[in-house]
């Protein structure tokens, strides 16, 4: 039972992160090493720093999985 609410809570962590790379595709920027992201529900600022895929790729895989 304890795992299955701590994948609940990622769940919900990972829908956010996702819901946010895909407002935000439109400053993905070739070479871009880190973005803020403004969190529209409570104002507060997520950073990712996963250089490896765009955002929309990023987005993708987080909608995804869950």
């Amino acid at each position: 039972m304890a795992t299955e609410l701590e994948e609940a809570q990622n769940s919900e962590h990972l829908r956010l992160y996702g819901e946010l790379l895909t407002a935000n595709l439109h400053l993905d920027k070739s070479g871009l090493k880190s973005i803020e992201l403004t969190n529209y529900y409570d104002g507060t600022t997520v950073q990712t720093f996963d250089v490896r895929f765009s955002l929309a790729k990023c987005a993708a895989f987080t909608t995804k999985i869950r």
